[in-house]
């Protein structure tokens, strides 16, 4: 036993992801964990509480370092939902290196974590802590798809196509986090640009060709084009600039992580050389793979045509003043509570050697919140699996997490998978084809 009050603390648990977390593991959490939730605001964590739960509530703000320090203190891991990340998250993230506690978060913010990764990735693994940034639907169903087909096929990868399905009638719709992150980021491209380089090739790892393969990708994602694997034209996934990098830089996909002890565990057998792999992030549209819709040509050309006719919008929202209005805006009213009912699908191919694995995942909710607020928590459960040495990541590694800033599939592997594999309404499937050359030829 633990000689911390908490296994699992939610932070910003009065926030729309945090709101869902606190949900789902009201529902759903064995007697034997000890959870609570923390946030800024006592009131608001009273209301929040379950009825008839006997949790005791954590005050602490981003803002005070010491509260932070006491919290980080108290539990095993921590679960951080309180964003946008490049605003509120160091703290948090400071305050659990040097209590020496396991941390989860659900950032897209993937420039934000290199730069975490360069000013505190050597504090966290001096430490022995475990930093897993990118928790939630940003990237773990298309980072853990491609682990679960890269094992399957037992050889490096060439080519990797993921595609969110979005059926028709779905719902969905984004957090507040996520908005204030996309404006911010939207009018410094170059700035951003530069962070996803430096996320995928740091500082001290020159990586031949890495930067050129990310770049590729990236293009690759940019156009509609036809996917064979869906029969149908695809759109861009709108969170592609975050989740292509991610999969170039994870040893889960390409062999090589940011943490030395990440790549003890993982078989190098199975990496693939980085300027090797090319990527493409999409999402099929309702209705996208019927004819009536010419396989998704027609809705494409109207959704283009409509980005060009509302550019000017996006023009003026770089004028500070309005910018500014429109960050008060979604900070004083703004708020999306998720569905429960939605389901969130993707399905994956990843091609190696003279074979392809087709991934299928399901997730109940919707990805903005109640599919991350699942993928979060289930991250944060497969940690103490793992310290518990109920699971392993990767073979051999049981009762202790890698050290420094990882993504969650370089953190915990395995663990991951069966996690999410026992969670009620996740459908997680993978099949392998022994001949992937028509794969190639229709999806690259």
């Amino acid at each position: 036993m633990s000689d911390r009050d908490y296994d699992l603390v939610i932070f910003g648990a009065t926030g729309d992801a945090g709101r869902a977390m606190t949900t789902l593991l009201a529902e759903s959490a064995p007697p034997s964990l000890r959870w609570t939730i923390a946030g800024r605001s006592r009131s608001k964590l009273e209301a929040l509480a379950p009825a008839g739960s006997k949790l005791k509530i954590l005050v602490a703000d981003c803002a005070d370092d010491a509260a932070l320090l006491v919290l980080a203190a108290r539990t095993r891991v921590l679960i951080s939902a309180a964003g946008p990340f490049s605003m509120l998250g160091e703290r948090v993230m400071l305050a659990c290196i040097e209590a020496k506690t396991h941390y989860v978060d659900i950032t897209g913010e993937v420039p934000w974590v290199a730069e975490m990764r360069r000013l505190h990735g050597a504090r966290a693994v001096a430490a022995g802590v475990c930093i897993a940034s990118f928790c939630g639907y940003d990237c773990v169903p298309i980072e853990l798809g491609l682990y679960i087909g890269r094992q399957a096929l037992g050889t490096p990868l060439s080519f990797a196509e993921s595609v969110l399905i979005m059926p028709p009638g779905g719902e969905g719709g984004a957090p507040r986090g996520t908005l204030l992150t996309s404006l911010a980021l939207m009018h410094n491209v170059p700035g951003m640009l530069r962070g996803l380089l430096n996320y995928v090739d740091p500082p001290g790892y020159v990586t031949p060709g890495r930067r050129m393969a990310l770049l590729a990708s990236l293009l690759a994602c940019v156009l509609p084009r036809w996917s064979g694997h869906v029969q149908g034209f695809t759109l861009p996934h709108f969170m592609f600039w975050c989740n292509t990098p991610i999969v170039h830089a994870s040893a889960a996909c390409v062999g090589r992580p940011h943490s030395s002890a990440v790549t003890d565990a993982i078989d190098a057998a199975t990496a693939t050389p980085p300027a090797a792999l090319r990527f493409r992030d999409a999402m099929l549209l309702p209705y996208c793979d019927r004819w009536f819709t010419l396989w998704g040509l027609l809705p494409l050309l109207v959704i283009y045509i409509g980005l060009v006719l509302v550019s000017p919008a996006w023009v003026l929202l770089a004028v500070p003043p309005i910018k500014r209005a429109a960050q008060r805006k979604l900070l004083g009213s703004y708020s999306y509570a998720g569905s429960k009912t939605a389901r969130t699908i993707f399905r994956i191919h990843a091609v190696g050697g003279a074979k392809t694995a087709r991934v299928d995942m399901e997730l109940p909710g919707d990805g903005g919140i109640f599919a991350t607020a699942l993928l979060a928590t289930a991250c944060g459960r497969a940690m103490l699996d793992v310290l518990d040495g109920k699971a392993e990541a990767f073979a051999g590694q049981r009762g202790s997490l890698p050290a420094g800033l990882c993504s969650p599939v370089e953190a915990l592997g395995g663990a991951l998978e069966g996690q999410l594999r026992a969670t009620p309404g996740v459908r997680l499937e993978v099949s392998v084809a022994p001949d992937a050359a028509s794969a190639r030829s229709k999806g690259e």
